[in-house]
C-alpha cells in the first residue's frame, strides 16, 4: 500500500525554485500553505542575474514564529543552536506558526509508539494532508512527509537538505526507510479557523526572544554577541589544534549566514508591514535589521577559509563587525518598544 501527494513544493533553498529560505520549519510551512491554496503573495527578484522566486509565506512564518528575531549560541559549538525553532519552547514555536496561518493542528511527540505514529501518518496522507516531521534526518529539523511506501515503513517527502545517500522519487522527493529511528514529533493540520496572532502580538514576541538571555541549553537574543565577541578575541584560538579550529571556524561562519538571512527576513517582514501600516517606527526597525544583513555579508568576506582564523588581526575585525551588529540590534529592540506602544 502506497501514496504520493505530487503536487507539494519543494521546500529549502534549491537551485530548481530559486529561493531562499535556509530555515527548514518555515519552507514546510510555506510549502504546505500553498498546497492548501492559501493566498500568500509568491513574487521574483533579479540577483546577480538569477531571477529568484519570493515565497512570502516564508517571511510571515519566520517573523510570526520569532525565529527571524532569534539568534542562538552554543559554548560547545552544537550546531542545534542554528536551528531558530528552538528560540522558543519547540510546541510555542509550532503553535506561533499554526496560529498565524489560522489552522487547527495536533502534535504527537515519538513516546516509542511506532504502529501508532505510522498510522497517523498514513491516515493523514490518506486524506491529501502532509505531515509535518520532525528529527527523522537526526537533527531537530522539519521535513515535510507527502507520501508513503509499502505500508508506511517508507516515508516520502521533501527536506531542506539534499541527502544524496538516499533513494528518490522521480520529482525528487525523498525516500526514508527507518524514520523512526530518529524522530522527535509529528504535527498534523487540522481544521482552518481564522488567524489568532496580530502584528502586535509578533513584535512584541520579538522582543522578547532578543531580551531573553538562555533559550534551551544555549545563549540567546542580544547576549549571543558577548559570547562571540570574547569567542573571537580568545588568543587561545592560536593554540589549537588544525581539527579543532577548522570546526570553530565553520560553526562561527555558520552562525554568520543564520543572522544574515533571519535578519533579512525580519526587515522584510516589517517592510510587508509596512504597506499596510506606513509607521515611521517601521522604516527604522526595518534598516537596523538590513543593515545587519548588510554587515553580515561582509563579515563572510572578512575571512575565506579556517587558516584566516589564526591572524589576530582578522578575528578583531570580525569582532569590530559584530559588535556593531550588537549596536543595531539595541536600536532595533528600542524601535520594536516604540512600534508596540505605537500599536496599542
Amino acid at each position: 500500500m502506497s501514496k504520493k501527494i505530487l503536487n507539494v513544493v519543494k521546500v529549502g533553498s534549491n537551485v530548481d525554485y530559486r529561493t531562499s529560505e535556509s530555515f527548514a520549519f518555515p519552507s514546510c510551512m510555506a510549502s504546505l500553505m500553498q498546497f492548501l491554496g492559501e493566498d500568500y503573495l509568491i513574487d521574483e527578484y533579479v540577483y546577480e542575474n538569477k531571477t529568484y522566486i519570493n515565497r512570502w509565506a516564508n517571511q510571515e512564518f519566520m517573523a510570526a514564529t520569532g525565529m527571524a528575531f532569534g539568534l542562538l549560541w552554543s559554548k560547545d559549538f552544537r550546531l542545534n543552536s542554528l536551528d531558530l525553532t528552538l528560540v522558543n519552547p519547540h510546541d510555542l514555536t509550532i503553535e506561533y506558526a499554526f496560529d498565524w496561518a489560522g489552522y487547527n493542528y495536533q502534535i504527537i511527540d515519538r513516546d516509542d509508539n511506532y504502529q501508532y505514529l505510522k498510522s497517523e501518518i498514513i491516515n493523514a496522507i490518506d486524506q491529501n494532508h502532509p505531515v509535518l516531521a520532525f528529527g527523522i534526518f537526526g537533527s531537530s529539523e522539519c521535513s515535510l512527509i507527502a507520501g508513503y511506501d509499502n505500508y508506511g515503513k517508507v516515508l516520502i517527502g521533501w527536506s531542506n537538505q539534499d541527502h544524496e545517500n538516499l533513494l528518490k522519487e522521480t520529482n525528487g522527493m525523498f525516500r526514508k526507510e527507518n524514520w523512526f529511528d530518529h524522530l522527535w514529533k509529528i504535527v498534523l493540520i487540522k481544521e482552518k479557523t481564522t488567524r489568532r496572532t496580530t502584528f502586535k502580538d509578533i513584535f512584541k514576541r520579538a522582543i522578547q526572544i532578543l531580551e531573553e538571555p538562555i533559550s534551551f541549553d544555549c545563549v540567546s537574543g542580544i547576549a549571543v554577541y558577548d559570547y562571540w565577541i570574547s569567542f573571537c578575541l580568545n588568543p587561545l584560538l592560536n593554540s589549537i589544534d588544525s581539527e579543532s579550529l577548522k570546526q570553530r571556524f565553520d560553526y562561527h561562519n555558520l552562525l554568520v549566514n543564520t543572522l544574515l538571512e533571519a535578519r533579512l527576513k525580519a526587515s522584510d517582514f516589517l517592510r510587508m508591514v509596512y504597506n499596510q501600516k506606513p509607521l515611521e517606527s517601521l522604516v527604522k526597525c526595518t534598516k537596523y535589521f538590513y543593515d545587519i544583513h548588510d554587515i553580515c555579508k561582509e563579515l563572510l568576506h572578512t575571512l575565506q577559509d579556517y587558516q584566516d582564523f589564526l591572524d589576530e588581526e582578522n578575528r578583531k575585525i570580525c569582532a569590530r563587525y559584530l559588535l556593531k551588529i550588537k549596536m543595531l540590534e539595541f536600536k532595533a529592540l528600542d524601535g520594536l518598544k516604540v512600534l508596540v506602544q505605537e500599536l496599542s
